[in-house]
């Protein structure tokens, strides 16, 4: 039961990687690259999900399935763990230290999509004007010369 456990571990462990890889591409590439990115983040996001079942359903009807869940989870100290679970407790240690820079990642790729947001909608806004000026220049191809202008034909008198 250990071994297997350990298995699906490395296995998470492995998708963790290449969810952080694909992070860090994330984070240096370009908006149009972002979304490919993310659905790639998303299927590693539901293969961890699949291992994490997979792992529970090693050790759900255990006697002791508690601390096998706890050793996973780190939810001791290393010295509280028992002695056959320590293999689980250590390989999940080294899981949560590649979360715990995935967190920095999201932090940085947080602050990006932030950035990309504000940039947008200025762009948005400024199209909004260019619409308006647009408008404004269309509208005086129609009238050529405008009603309220000293050059009018009712305002010529000396």
């Amino acid at each position: 039961m250990v071994e297997e456990i350990l298995k699906l571990l490395c296995q998470k462990e492995e998708l963790l990687k290449k969810f952080e890889k694909i992070s860090e591409q994330m984070i240096s590439n370009e908006i149009e690259e972002l979304l490919v990115l993310d659905e790639e983040r998303m299927k590693l996001i539901a293969e961890m999900q699949s291992i994490d079942k997979m792992i529970k359903s090693i050790y759900e009807n255990e006697s002791d399935a508690d601390s096998i869940s706890r050793a996973i989870s780190n939810l001791d100290n290393r010295s509280e763990v028992n002695e056959k679970y320590l293999p689980i407790f250590d390989k999940a240690q080294q899981l949560f230290m590649i979360v715990s820079k995935l967190q920095s990642f999201q932090e940085n790729l947080d602050l990006k999509l932030l950035q990309l947001k504000k940039e947008l909608l200025g762009d948005i806004k400024q199209n909004n004007q260019s619409g308006k000026v647009v408008k404004y220049l269309n509208a005086m191809d129609q009238q050529m010369i405008p009603t309220g202008s000293l050059i009018s034909s009712g305002n010529r008198k000396i």
